[in-house]
């Protein structure tokens, strides 16, 4: 059959070569920018970081997206397929006199063929392709945007202190493990100390209550936590503040956190203000000493 020897293809691109987006849903438009590949951060409606993973998904799925159905190449009407009020991605690829821009329509879900029906601007056909390219289309500024709570380099780390109800507890790079410098000088866990880092590290936001620092001490008046993170030749610390709140996200309960001098003030799970307050005893490295008893 002539569809057998048809180009599948969706939106023929090379991720490595783009430098902007564009999504439009419901007239509610986006832009975004990589200043290099897989950088991404968006310019409208308002600058923000973006997420870069969920942005690398989407492209991931367009680029790779194959048509599963030529479903119709002379529609008289695109409304049966949702394409007369779509929803559009524009791909922007190169920069000054070669920049160049593909856009894809995209309509109604199909459901009961996992597909949804799509069409490239300028060609008159309608495609059915894999429902991965909506499902993982960014719909909203506040789903695509970064909800990273505090950004460091691990390998950089030279100091962390933490301050909460049950005291403070200072840890110091020991080589390539860790040591306790305060309340007293002990060795440190260094799988207990990683453990740590990398909850602070995957630590998202739920939500956001206000994006200006100057708004922080209003949501966070009596930090419950505190933590603070040295990285080699800065002068100060990053600040990472933490305080319970009467909120509650999906009956769960919530805290908010906020990094000193930096916006936004977010909302975070309520567990962390336990997970990141450990005591001296669960971050010392446990000894084990076994006596020799000869008969």
């Amino acid at each position: 059959p002539v569809a057998d020897f048809r180009d599948r293809s969706v939106m023929a691109f090379d991720r490595r070569n783009l430098t902007g987006l564009d999504l439009d849903v419901a007239g509610d438009q986006i832009s975004l920018a990589a200043d290099e590949p897989g950088k991404w951060r968006i310019v409208k409606p308002r600058p923000l970081r973006a997420d870069a993973d969920m942005v690398a998904d989407f492209l991931e799925k367009l680029e790779g997206a194959k048509a599963l159905e030529f479903a119709d190449d002379a529609p008289k009407s695109l409304a049966p397929y949702g394409l007369d009020r779509p929803s559009r991605v524009t791909v922007w690829l190169g920069r000054d006199k070669d920049r160049s821009s593909r856009t894809l329509l995209v309509g109604r879900p199909v459901p009961e063929k996992k597909g949804v029906y799509v069409k490239r601007d300028g060609e008159p056909g309608v495609l059915l392709t894999a429902e991965a390219v909506w499902t993982t289309f960014p719909k909203t500024v506040a789903v695509l945007r970064d909800k990273t709570v505090v950004t460091y380099a691990y390998d950089k780390l030279t100091k962390v202190e933490l301050a909460h109800g049950r005291g403070s507890v200072t840890l110091e790079k020991d080589g390539t493990g860790w040591k306790l410098t305060a309340p007293e000088a002990l060795k440190a866990d260094s799988a207990a100390v990683t453990g740590l880092l990398w909850k602070i590290r995957d630590l998202r936001a739920l939500g956001f209550l206000a994006e200006s620092p100057a708004e922080a001490p209003r949501f966070l008046p009596r930090p419950e936590v505190t933590v603070r993170l040295w990285e080699e030749g800065a002068k100060e610390p990053r600040t990472l503040l933490l305080q319970s709140s009467t909120e509650r996200r999906g009956g769960q309960p919530v805290a908010v956190a906020a990094v000193r001098g930096e916006g936004p003030v977010m909302l975070v799970e309520g567990k962390m203000l336990a997970d990141l307050a450990p005591g001296i005893a669960e971050l010392r490295a446990a000894k084990l000493v076994f006596d020799e008893v000869k008969a």
